[in-house]
Formats: C-alpha cells, structure tokens, sequence
C-alpha cells in the first residue's frame, strides 16, 4: 500500500508534468490502495488520530450512574461489589445524595437526583 507521504508526492509529482489535478491523483493513489476516498485513507493512515494520552496527563472521565436509594447502592457497590465510599454530598438531610465510589484506581460517581444520568438520553 503506498503511504499518505508517497501519495502526496506522486500528486505533486505528476500534477506538475501533466493536467490531471493534484486532487485526482490522491483520489486515485486512494482507490489504487482499496479505500473508498482519500479522507478516508487519510483518516486512516498511522498516526491521524492521535493516541490517547496515557499516564498523569490522560484526561479523567468519571461514570454517573443514577440511583434511587443511595443506601442501597452502597451496600452493593460497597460490600457486594468491594468499592470504597469515598464521599457523598447533599444539600439538605431531605434532599438527594451525590456519592463517589471508587476500586482500584477506577471511580464512579452515584446521583440520587432527578435527572442525573437519565436512562436513554
């Protein structure tokens, strides 16, 4: 297969001697390499879509989960499951709770409140 760097080159290359356009050319490199386009051969190649970052950089995403009866979901994500409960917050003793349990590094947020993590949104 030839690369993206190659296609580009033989674009430039043979737009420059001829009349067929650079585009045609690296539409055609693509096609000659068994992709339908050249944004998907591009979208392809190693290295278009960058790596996640890894280690102390990585971006941090946490799971809410909704709950209805946060004692509840602490005892089976606490004793049935081994998390650890981290926190949990509310604003009044009558009102909501918003939970964090975490195992092994790995961390999940549990919300009483209406609307957080609504199932089919």
């Amino acid at each position: 297969m030839i690369t993206i760097e190659e296609a580009k080159w033989l674009a430039r290359e043979l737009s420059s001697v001829s009349d067929v356009g650079h585009s045609r050319v690296l539409e055609a490199a693509a096609h000659a390499s068994g992709f339908r386009d050249w944004n998907t051969m591009a979208a392809a190649a190693p290295g278009a879509v960058p790596a996640p970052a890894a280690g102390p950089d990585a971006p941090l995403v946490v799971p809410v989960l909704r709950v209805f009866d946060h004692a509840i979901a602490r005892s089976f994500y606490c004793d049935h499951l081994g998390f650890t409960w981290q926190w949990e917050h509310r604003f009044e003793p009558d009102l909501p709770v918003y939970a964090e349990v975490s195992l092994d590094g790995r961390v999940l947020h549990l919300s009483e409140h209406h609307g957080d993590a609504t199932p089919g949104c």
